[in-house]
């Protein structure tokens, strides 16, 4: 594969896959860029002095990849407080769903 080859990927769709969500039914999330999944993981860094800490964030997570089916997102930037208030039976199953189609393990930072 050339140069040309791989930097022509950064313009094919994002995939898109189904995910069962308890109450939700069936819903659809996409795989992030290499940019959103870096800033995805700077937002789940928390720094104090000298010390960094990675913090769970599935609320970030669902809000940057559930989508439709064409792959266009549901939710906007400032969703991610109702997001957190959805039940866990909801919210961790998908957020863990999302993260491993991302091919990241679950949506705990610390395990990617």
């Amino acid at each position: 594969m050339t140069r040309d080859d791989l930097l022509a990927k950064t313009k094919a769709p994002r995939r898109v896959t189904a995910v069962t969500a308890g109450e939700w039914g069936t819903v659809h999330v996409r795989e992030l860029s290499g940019a959103e999944f870096d800033a995805y993981q700077k937002a789940c860094t928390v720094v104090t002095g000298k010390k960094s800490e990675v913090v769970d964030n599935r609320s970030l997570m669902l809000r940057m990849t559930v989508c439709d089916e064409a792959g266009e997102l549901l939710f906007k930037p400032g969703d991610e407080a109702a997001l957190a208030d959805l039940p866990a039976s909801i919210l961790i199953p998908v957020a863990n769903a999302a993260a491993a189609f991302l091919g990241a393990g679950d949506a705990d930072p610390k395990a990617g």
